[in-house]
């Protein structure tokens, strides 16, 4: 399953993105990408069920709800 909900962090002074993150409520998996992301941590795993999980969950689902990407 590809990873449908995602974060980007930006440098101040610049556009440029420092990394994304891709979230993964199914397979419990976060690939990360971009220069700031050393290779060992492009993949991790998190448990989707815990309570600060479902919490970010329903903030990207809010975001979608009022417009915002639900995805890439």
């Amino acid at each position: 399953m590809s990873p449908g909900r995602g974060v980007r962090a930006y440098e101040d002074s610049l556009d440029l993105a420092l990394f994304e993150a891709a979230f993964c409520f199914h397979c419990h998996e976060i690939r990360m990408h971009g220069p700031a992301v050393p290779p060992a941590l492009a993949t991790q795993f998190f448990d989707a069920e815990a309570p600060r999980a479902r919490a970010l969950l329903e903030l990207f689902r809010a975001s979608a709800a009022r417009g915002g990407r639900a995805g890439w």
